[in-house]
């Protein structure tokens, strides 16, 4: 209910006021958000589309197969990243 009244006390104030001044009026000092200037971040996670291998946990060591299991994971983050859009690559 309190929520409610913030919410809509806010938005009737956005009418009468700068927006710049708007958020200082609702600051509550010692409830900061630090997230609250902050800018999002688009995180992805790029995982094999099959298990790798490499026994229980990807433990076993074995030469050969560890190769086999980085050139996977090179060739899913190769096709991943081709994938994306040009918005979504902030990274370069």
């Amino acid at each position: 209910m309190e929520l409610t009244l913030w919410i809509w006390y806010k938005s009737k104030m956005k009418s009468d006021i700068y927006s710049l001044y708007l958020n200082k009026y609702f600051f509550i000092k010692g409830r900061e958000n630090p997230y609250e200037d902050k800018v999002p971040l688009k995180l992805f996670t790029i995982r094999p589309d099959a298990p790798l291998g490499g026994g229980p946990g990807g433990l076993t060591f074995d030469k050969t197969e560890m190769k086999a299991m980085i050139k996977k994971g090179e060739l899913g983050a190769t096709n991943f990243i081709a994938a994306l859009n040009p918005s979504d690559v902030t990274w370069a």
